[in-house]
């Protein structure tokens, strides 16, 4: 996961110790990252290079329940979730950015 560990932008909005609140919903994170790379039209792949994962191989897995995301991904995915449209997508193109640099 080098680029949310590498990135400020992560670290400054979502790697600071929070109080973190399952979604009581139900909703499965399956069916919350579907729902957001739908919403954002990010595919497979982008996002998973946003993630600073494998590929998309990795997110195809997630979404199908094959595998499950890691702790900070999950919360990752749940607080994109939360952020209106355009804020949710110009996090995502910031840690691609981060993840390109080296």
């Amino acid at each position: 996961m080098r680029s949310l560990r590498s990135c400020g932008h992560a670290q400054k909005y979502f790697l600071d110790p929070i109080v973190f609140q399952w979604n009581t919903m139900g909703d499965m994170i399956e069916k919350t990252l579907i729902r957001l790379r739908d919403r954002l039209g990010f595919s497979q792949d982008r996002l998973a290079g946003a993630l600073g994962v494998q590929g998309r191989l990795t997110v195809y897995r997630w979404e199908a329940g094959l595998r499950q995301p890691s702790e900070t991904i999950r919360r990752l995915i749940l607080f994109l979730d939360d952020l209106p449209d355009k804020q949710a997508q110009k996090f995502l193109t910031q840690l691609e950015e981060c993840g390109t640099r080296k």
